[in-house]
């Protein structure tokens, strides 16, 4: 494992209620998506796989409908603070056994907090091997948020 730190971007966009929403439905869309990446560890072929939580009183699995929910709450109430917790799950298939084999998985908390210039994202590995490192994270999200929208959304390492 490697130590924990926190990377900090700023979202800038005219509009951070769009992008707040924006990204919570992002977020959703990644629960439970996978692809494919090369395993450095064993040099084979594997699956990347997100689930993603969102913090209530405890942490909940962001579902479509949840998202809805909190897009629509931001869009009507107004910008607020979000945090999300992300888990990165790693696997492969071995040839010989067909069986799975899960690798260790990273985790991170996500906050978005709503600032004068734009939209804070903070991204806090946890315990991670950061095999998706934090700035992948955030280009994955970064890209979401331009495609929902329809029109630029810049990214600043801070």
């Amino acid at each position: 494992m490697v130590e924990a730190r926190k990377e900090r971007f700023l979202i800038v966009h005219r509009s951070k209620r769009k992008v707040l929403s924006g990204a919570v439905l992002v977020l959703a869309e990644m629960n439970g998506s996978r692809d494919e990446l090369e395993i450095k560890s064993s040099g084979r072929k594997g699956t990347r796989e997100f689930s993603v939580f969102v913090k209530k009183s405890k942490f909940v699995p962001l579902s479509q409908s949840e998202a809805r929910n909190i897009a629509l709450r931001i869009m009507n109430r107004g910008e607020e603070p979000l945090s999300f917790y992300l888990v990165v799950k790693y696997f492969y298939i071995d040839p010989s056994t067909g069986r799975r084999i899960n690798l260790k998985y990273d985790k991170y908390n996500l906050e978005l907090a709503p600032e004068k210039r734009g939209v804070m994202m903070e991204i806090e590995g946890i315990k991670t091997m950061y095999r998706t490192p934090p700035n992948v994270l955030a280009s994955m999200l970064i890209e979401g948020i331009r495609l929902k929208l329809g029109e630029d959304v810049r990214l600043e390492l801070i």
